[in-house]
């Protein structure tokens, strides 16, 4: 199931140039195509660049930003932590609504967020490893804020294998028990599937049945999502508002959760996109040649475009009804920030035992293999599942760390250094 949903994950976070210029979302600005830097903030609405502090006060008078977001980029939970500091700086009650955990666990986050339960009972109960497939250190800095504001956080996903059963099977398999937890999907919107299928691609096109499951566990995705996140903020207070965290694709041209809670209400939205600007690998072999064309230049230079190519490099095309504000971040490309333990664990027979091994990864850099049980890590008897995922979670590239592992009845010790595969360097 987890391999599951890190698939439809991937393709929540999919973004290729492209689909940064499409004629979707807002019929006053999606003809209109602008360029970006990375580190800049873009808002399409006043179209100019503006500081973050400006964002965050327009932000304020929403009662729902969504902010998309690419689930591997530190960055973007970094600023997504900014924000919601701003905003209570700025007087709001903010709530924090997350796509990774589901509505079933809004006890845990409540006790959690009293201070009632510490980080390990958080990711513990939870199911974090499990059930998110992503490093936990990633979203810790918004965790990290709302914990020192005491800011509920809200659960918004529906039990992911509803989500998954639908993929699979169709939205006419769901019992009524499944489909009471979320209102009626609607499936239709031509701009939305447009969107997915340009996202999709050839699969779109050359597997449409497969397609049309997969695109109305997206569709239910959002409903429920955009439904859940409105019951959070159903409280008439004027100064509560909510910051939306999910993927990218759910986000943007406001399409997705924001079409889905523009629909069931009139509040004010707004959305923010956290772009991805793909640094360019080839920019010196294209500083050489430019060089070699400059020597000709006055031979062949038009007089009519007096712009050189030099002005635009670092710069991305993106659509203006993109999001109300495009925030342009480096790319992770491939470069994550943290390493991922690279195996599945499971709790047997009073041990923990590698269930999988990935073919990149902490337990493949070790030498671990599947049926490995663990022992050990750094010098420490490992006594609960969840004190070695920690561990292992908190592991830094360049980190050295010594473990002992039970394999076939034989002992085995060492001690390995974490380090980046050459291609992400």
């Amino acid at each position: 199931m987890l391999r599951f949903f890190i698939f439809l994950s991937f393709f929540s976070a999919l973004v290729c140039e492209e689909i940064h210029r499409l004629p979707l979302g807002s019929a006053e600005r999606c003809w209109d195509l602008r360029l970006l830097l990375c580190n800049e903030i873009y808002d399409s609405k006043a179209d100019k660049k503006i500081a973050f502090d400006e964002l965050a006060k327009e932000a304020s008078l929403a009662k729902i930003v969504f902010t998309g977001e690419s689930h591997p980029n530190l960055e973007h939970h970094v600023l997504q932590a900014k924000l919601i500091e701003s905003l209570v700086l700025l007087g709001k009650k903010v709530v924090v609504g997350m796509e990774f955990f589901e509505v079933g666990q809004q006890t845990i986050l409540d006790e959690w967020a009293k201070g009632e339960m510490s980080e390990k009972e958080l990711l513990q109960q939870s199911d974090w490893f499990n059930k998110v497939g992503y490093n936990y250190r990633y979203y810790k800095p918004v965790l990290d804020v709302a914990k020192k504001y005491k800011l509920r956080v809200v659960a918004l996903n529906i039990p992911r294998s509803i989500v998954r059963k639908v993929a699979q099977k169709g939205l006419k398999e769901l019992s009524q028990e499944e489909s009471g937890l979320f209102p009626a999907v609607d499936t239709t919107n031509v701009h939305h599937r447009y969107l997915l299928k340009k996202i999709f691609g050839k699969f779109a096109i050359l597997a449409p049945e497969s397609f049309e499951k997969i695109y109305s566990a997206q569709c239910v995705w959002d409903v429920a999502m955009g439904y859940y996140a409105l019951k959070a903020i159903e409280n008439p207070d004027s100064e509560s508002m909510m910051v939306l965290l999910a993927g990218s694709n759910h986000v943007i041209y406001d399409l997705g959760i924001p079409m889905r809670v523009q629909k069931a209400s009139d509040i004010r939205t707004e959305s923010v996109y956290f772009m991805e600007m793909v640094e360019d690998k080839d920019k010196d072999k294209d500083k050489d040649k430019d060089k070699d064309k400059d020597k000709d230049k006055d031979k062949k230079k038009d007089p009519h475009f007096k712009m050189g190519a030099g002005e635009t490099q670092g710069q991305e095309i993106i659509s203006r009804s993109l999001a109300r504000w495009v925030i342009g971040t480096k790319a992770c490309d491939g470069q994550e920030a943290f390493p991922s333990p690279g195996m599945k664990l499971e709790w047997k027979e009073d041990r923990i035992e590698v269930i999988s091994v990935s073919e990149k990864g902490i337990a493949a850099q070790a030498g671990w293999k599947k049926g490995d049980k663990i022992l050990g890590l750094n010098g420490t008897k490992v006594v609960s599942l969840v004190d070695a995922q920690i561990l292992l979670t908190y592991l830094s590239w360049e980190e050295s760390f010594s473990w002992e592992i039970l394999r076939e009845e034989k002992i085995l010790q060492g001690t390995t250094i974490i380090q980046r595969d050459k291609q992400d360097e």
